[in-house]
């Protein structure tokens, strides 16, 4: 019996100081029937060189260059080339152990699910350490265990702990027949784009396979990736969480429930940035929120979120933006966080 293809897509852009160790890792995983797309997002380092000459060395790799447009239509790309009986993305500066898709492959292809989910590790390398921090990620172990869709839904938007996987796609693979005209929204780019992707998907799905691998290593630096201006970004990733809550609103209760206390926290989260760096630029937008807040304060104090610190801070800042726009305004020195 052969062994299904599996694609996997890679977005580059500007990586030439992590590339070989991204691409190395995919290479030599020990599930050989891959197939690897490597899309060159108008990269102006020695990036585009590089995946070309991963190109000439294994004749699994292909190459797309591209103008710059961003992670989403770099995966779309990758998508409408993308032949294999499973699929799956990889961001350029991560890294992977060797029978990560052995392994989910093996347990997913011979599950009746539509996806397989991995869990990851989070490296934290700042400063150039050779020694980076490895860190306890988001996402733990638990037990390898097989999720309904609403029960992945839940399981993605929820703050239950143990908290067993998220939105990102980079740890999951997909059965191809799953993703099919489903694309990356790409206004959205690195805000949000990724937990709209992950709603589609899971609404379409029948079920999901957990495994507490955590071969995925996710890799955190100290300069962010989000690329022009953060307010801006911000304001689309509320943006797109109101589309979410459109796309679920035929949802069970149960979803919604969840769905909702994840969009208070990044409402409060979005409003706080906003406020922070350009109250007059997003006045509207943020009078907006305000007023969601006051119209679901008492929901918001019922939040479970965890671990109880984040919690105080979530009700602090609804109540915070209770206040009248222009006495936020003033309080803005009291708020002042670290966004760059």
């Amino acid at each position: 019996m052969s062994q299904p293809l599996l694609s996997v897509i890679v977005p580059v852009y500007n990586a030439e100081k992590y590339l070989e160790r991204c691409v190395s890792s995919i290479v030599n995983q020990t599930y050989r029937n891959l197939e690897i797309i490597l899309i060159d997002d108008g990269s102006t380092d020695r990036s585009a060189e590089m995946c070309d000459a991963w190109s000439g060395a294994d004749n699994r790799i292909k190459v797309l260059h591209s103008k710059n447009h961003g992670v989403s239509h770099a995966r779309n790309m990758g998508l409408d080339l993308a032949r294999g009986d499973w699929i799956t993305f990889v961001d350029n500066d991560d890294w992977l152990e060797p029978d990560m898709y052995d392994l989910m492959i093996r347990n997913g292809g011979g599950a009746d699910v539509d996806i397989c989910i991995g869990g990851y590790t989070m490296d934290i390398e700042l400063n150039d350490d050779p020694n980076p921090t490895r860190a306890t990620p988001p996402c733990s172990k638990g037990a390898a265990q097989i999720f309904l869709r609403d029960e992945m839904l839940i399981k993605m938007f929820s703050y239950d702990e143990p908290k067993l996987f998220g939105a990102s796609v980079w740890d999951k693979i997909y059965r191809r027949k799953l993703i099919e005209g489903v694309r990356f929204e790409e206004r959205f780019a690195a805000r949000g784009e990724d937990t709209l992707y992950s709603t589609e998907i899971f609404l379409k799905a029948r079920a999901a396979l957990y495994l507490p691998l955590q071969k995925y290593h996710y890799v955190m630096h100290g300069v962010s990736s989000v690329h022009g201006n953060i307010s801006t970004a911000s304001a689309r990733a509320l943006e797109c969480n109101d589309l979410i809550r459109q796309k679920l609103e035929n949802a069970s209760d149960d979803v919604r429930a969840a769905f909702e206390q994840w969009y208070f926290v990044v409402v409060i989260g979005v409003l706080r940035v906003l406020m922070v760096l350009a109250p007059s630029e997003f006045e509207q937008r943020i009078r907006a929120g305000q007023s969601f807040i006051r119209r679901h304060l008492f929901s918001i104090v019922k939040t479970n979120v965890k671990p109880t610190r984040a919690r105080m801070l979530l009700i602090a800042g609804a109540c915070y933006f209770t206040l009248p726009f222009f006495v936020c305004k003033l309080l803005r020195p009291f708020i002042k966080m670290k966004t760059d």
